[in-house]
């Protein structure tokens, strides 16, 4: 179940690679911590687990992440 109070940003980008994608929303960690999340499972974009940290997902639609257990953002396109 998705929190309905979340942090939300938005990108003016059409497509944003899983590791962006985290940056944006947990700017303070490195992008060797994000990728050990991602390897471990621990991020889930959009109700699916991420298992490739290369992956390009389009950001036509909002997205909605989770990282771990407590980490929730939101990530909308600019309009």
């Amino acid at each position: 179940m998705f929190p309905k109070n979340v942090p939300e940003f938005t990108t003016a980008k059409p497509e944003l690679s899983v590791i962006d994608i985290l940056q944006i929303g947990m700017s303070t960690e490195s992008k060797t911590e994000l990728r050990r999340l991602v390897l471990q499972n621990a991020v889930t974009i959009n109700d699916a687990k991420v298992a490739n940290t290369n992956q390009v997902i389009s950001t036509d639609s909002t997205l909605f992440v989770r990282v771990g257990r407590k980490t929730f953002f939101k990530i909308a396109k600019k309009k």
